[in-house]
């Protein structure tokens, strides 16, 4: 079942699903459209082009999962302002960090759906996210994908995407267990385990 607007604000008072960000003037409970919350773009990265490292999803001589990905880059906005370039595409982290809470804190496992805003649809630019898992703690990442001719700009701080809130049913759920807790964004390169 979906989380609506109550919902959502509860969580963030009782668990701090959403932390505040200094950069924003408004608390995160004031950030609820519908019954989602709109998260607001923190950085902008590329694979390091000069890079030699190619992305491996695979496994070690062991059988356990391993990824290696790339080094990358972060650009900086120019007066505050990303430009992005049509036919390019972006790894973009939230200026939030959300902290799903953990099953055995709140006896049902609270999940995420990431999703693009319908504006940027209009211009031709599409955010790809994934779930949030129960127990996830840190920022979202995820792809940007513009195709505008010749660019997009995005301010800095200004909402980028959506996430809609859910719960899982009663029963066993288990908590997050990969690598992307906190900043993170990369290996830089590194082999680490899969899950």
């Amino acid at each position: 079942m979906y989380l609506n607007s109550d919902d959502i604000r509860l969580m963030i008072e009782k668990y701090n699903l959403i932390e505040p960000s200094p950069n924003l003037d408004q608390e995160p409970s004031n950030r609820i459209e519908g019954a989602t919350y709109d998260f607001r773009l923190g950085k902008v990265f590329i694979p390091d082009p000069a890079s030699d490292i190619t992305p491996y999803f695979g496994f070690d001589p062991g059988g356990s999962e391993i990824r290696r990905l790339p080094p990358l880059i972060e650009l900086e906005p120019v007066g505050g302002t990303y430009r992005l370039y049509e036919g390019n595409s972006y790894i973009i982290q939230s200026v939030e960090t959300f902290n799903l809470p953990k099953v055995e804190d709140v006896g049902v496992g609270i999940g995420g759906l990431v999703g693009s805003k319908s504006s940027y649809f209009i211009a031709l630019t599409e955010l790809t996210g994934t779930f949030i898992s129960p127990g996830f703690s840190g920022k979202l990442k995820c792809k940007l994908k513009c195709d505008f001719r010749p660019y997009i700009e995005v301010a800095q701080n200004y909402r980028i995407g959506c996430v809609k809130f859910f719960y899982h049913t009663i029963g066993k759920c288990d908590d997050y267990q990969g690598i992307w807790q906190g900043d993170k964004v990369t290996t830089d390169g590194r082999i680490e385990r899969g899950y």
